[in-house]
């Protein structure tokens, strides 16, 4: 006679082995995905940022009309290694950060130093009762001697479901080639939550911009 306790116990077993073999099969998946973005990142880079440790000059003057699709195509990138990195249960901003950091390996502005940056940044907040995250960082094109910037803060969410992309501050177009600084300030508005950006040319650092 089939024993009906043992059966469960066995069904409940080979569940929790697949249960088990498809969390460390999404893991390894997630792992190649990244790997594959990074790999791309430093490709589409080496095509719109010269640097003397590259020496790629020729090969960014070559693909100048090709830049501003090239540096959008970056972007997507970044987007989409953060919108990965959101899956992860309880996913601290520092970690976040470091997963900007390494998709862009030695190509953001990071490595430019504290005093021109204080990118990757990013923030996890509750917006009208959604859970959202505020992430901040630049492309760099250009040469890196004095580089041209794209700055970004982009705003995600999972209001419905999967965490998504859903709107960017226009930081864009009035930081570009500039020092980029980002942080979250009281609104004293309920249900709100409000960022100030500011920064000053990297050439000459002669003015201060700043957005709210």
């Amino acid at each position: 006679m089939l024993n009906c306790r043992n059966s469960i116990a066995i069904l409940a077993f080979g569940l929790g082995s697949l249960l088990a073999l498809a969390h460390v099969n999404g893991q390894e998946n997630s792992s190649s995905d990244s790997g594959t973005r990074r790999a791309r990142y430093a490709d589409l880079s080496n095509k719109v940022y010269a640097t003397h440790e590259q020496n790629n000059v020729n090969e960014v003057r070559q693909s100048i009309p090709k830049h501003p699709k090239l540096i959008a195509q970056l972007q997507e990138l970044v987007s989409a290694e953060i919108i990965s990195a959101l899956g992860i249960r309880d996913l601290k901003a520092a970690d976040l950060n470091k997963t900007i950091s390494e998709v862009q390996a030695g190509r953001s502005m990071a490595a430019w130093g504290s005093d021109t940056t204080n990118t990757p940044y990013s923030e996890r907040f509750v917006e009208n009762g959604v859970q959202t995250v505020a992430a901040a960082y630049a492309v760099l094109h250009g040469r890196d001697a004095v580089p041209d910037t794209d700055a970004y803060l982009e705003f995600y969410d999972n209001r419905n479901g999967p965490w998504h992309l859903v709107s960017e501050a226009p930081t864009k177009s009035d930081f570009e080639s500039y020092t980029f600084f980002v942080s979250s300030i009281k609104s004293g508005l309920p249900g709100e939550t409000w960022f100030v950006v500011w920064g000053s040319p990297i050439a000459s650092g002669s003015s201060l911009k700043v957005r709210l």
